[in-house]
C-alpha cells in the first residue's frame, strides 16, 4: 500500500468514528426521560414531593435570583421560559415553583420563607434534566430536596 492509500485509509476511519459516536449520541439525545414516579417515604408511606428551600444558612441568594424593585407588574410580567432558559420578573417563588415543576414533570412546593418578588435568571443544559438541580443551586443559591409532601398537596 502507498503512503497516499494509508493516509486516505486513515482519515476513512477516522470519519467513520466521528459517524458512529454522532449515532450514539443522538440515540442518547432521543431516549425519553423517565417519567418521576411520586416517591414514598420508606418508614411511613408518605408521599414525596420536591421541596424549594434556600441553600445557604447565611440566606445569601445566588446572582440569579435579585429582589425586584417592580412590584405591580401582572400575571405574566416579563416571563421567558424555552427549552434551557427561564428568565422571570418580579415574580413570587410560588410562581418560579411553578414553572419548576413544568421543567421536572414533578410537583415543586416552595419552603423557602422568602418575601416579595424576584427577578430569576436561570439556564440550564435543556437535554438533561438533571442539570436543573446544579443550576438551581449556583445560580439561584436555592435548592431542589426530596421532603414529605404536606396535606394540601396530597
Amino acid at each position: 500500500m502507498t503512503r497516499g492509500r494509508l493516509v486516505l485509509a486513515g482519515r476513512l476511519s477516522g470519519a467513520a468514528l466521528f459517524v458512529c459516536a454522532l449515532l450514539v449520541i443522538h440515540a442518547d439525545a432521543r431516549r425519553p426521560l423517565p417519567k418521576p414516579k411520586l416517591v414514598e417515604h420508606a418508614d411511613a408511606g408518605q408521599p414525596m414531593v420536591l421541596s424549594l428551600i434556600v441553600a445557604r444558612a447565611d440566606g445569601e441568594l445566588g446572582p440569579g435570583l435579585i429582589p425586584s424593585a417592580m412590584t405591580d407588574c401582572g400575571v405574566n410580567c416579563g416571563i421567558l421560559s424555552e427549552p434551557g432558559v427561564l428568565e422571570m420578573d418580579s415574580v413570587e417563588t410560588g410562581r418560579l415553583c411553578f414553572y419548576l415543576s413544568t421543567y421536572l414533570n414533578t410537583r415543586v412546593v416552595d419552603r423557602t420563607g422568602l418575601d416579595g418578588v424576584f427577578n430569576v435568571t436561570l439556564s440550564w443544559t435543556p437535554d438533561r434534566w438533571t442539570t436543573l438541580f446544579p443550576a438551581v443551586r449556583d445560580q439561584l443559591g436555592l435548592r431542589l430536596e426530596f421532603t414529605s409532601a404536606p396535606d394540601s398537596v396530597r
